[in-house]
């Protein structure tokens, strides 16, 4: 149970972050954070966090669950945009509290807002070395932990309400699927990917040398189906015609 209660004769302190891959390097700061004053956690939605990179292995919910019993934590709160502003002009905490690592890149220009809006009305940025031995991609199998977690169709769910478009390809062999699975192209510094794979009955008809008019059994399809699901970890949308 979250034991820090809020104390109105102390300063605020904002502190926005995932909390998805919880590390030693957010604790350090939320301890930092919570010797200035009571912390106020802008917790970033899905859509938040998709605006500069993919969204979290857990949904907002679960994360509120983890984020809102440390102890050195005094209340959380959604926080719907990338950009800080909303809050900032909600909250006007008397410090912002970041690690030093988005002074360039894809998160300069939320800083710069920030300093900006902190301007305003006296509130400072203070922000603290960024944890360069933190390995955040290396801290488990994406894919993997979501498929764990929740399953394909709960995690194209997610998607679904959190992106503007998927991008999603055909695949009609395994070799095809487990291609795209593991083709990313960088963007800056977030990596763009095909969100689901779609089975089509045209293609898998062609490759076997027969017209589109459900000449393959289901049968065939579906032992298809399952060796694309062997070797590919995305959601599949399978055009099953008459299945």
């Amino acid at each position: 149970m979250k034991s820090s209660s809020y104390n109105k004769s102390k300063k605020n302190v904002y502190f926005a972050f995932s909390g998805d891959n919880l590390n030693s390097a957010h604790i350090n700061l939320l301890i930092k954070s919570n010797k200035l004053g009571n912390v106020i956690v802008g917790l970033l939605t899905d859509k938040a966090i998709n605006e500069y990179k993919d969204i979290p292995l857990l949904k907002y919910s679960q994360r509120e669950i983890i984020i809102n019993n440390l102890k050195f934590i005094n209340k959380v709160v959604p926080q719907e945009d990338a950009s800080y502003i909303k809050n900032l002009r909600k909250y006007k905490p008397d410090y912002v509290v970041h690690g030093d690592d988005w002074k360039k890149g894809v998160l300069k220009k939320y800083r710069d807002e920030v300093l900006k809006e902190l301007s305003k009305y006296g509130g400072k940025l203070v922000e603290y070395p960024y944890a360069k031995n933190i390995k955040y991609e290396n801290l488990g199998t994406k894919r993997n932990i979501h498929e764990l977690i929740s399953g394909r169709t709960s995690y194209l769910n997610r998607l679904l309400k959190t992106k503007s478009y998927l991008r999603v390809i055909e695949s009609h062999t395994p070799l095809i699927a487990k291609m795209m699975d593991n083709l990313k192209v960088k963007k800056g510094k977030k990596y763009n990917e095909f969100d689901a794979i779609w089975s089509s009955s045209l293609t898998e008809s062609l490759i076997r040398g027969k017209p589109d008019n459900q000449a393959v059994e289901l049968t065939t399809r579906i032992e298809a189906l399952s060796e694309t699901v062997e070797v590919s970890k995305k959601p599949i949308i399978f055009d099953a015609d008459n299945g």
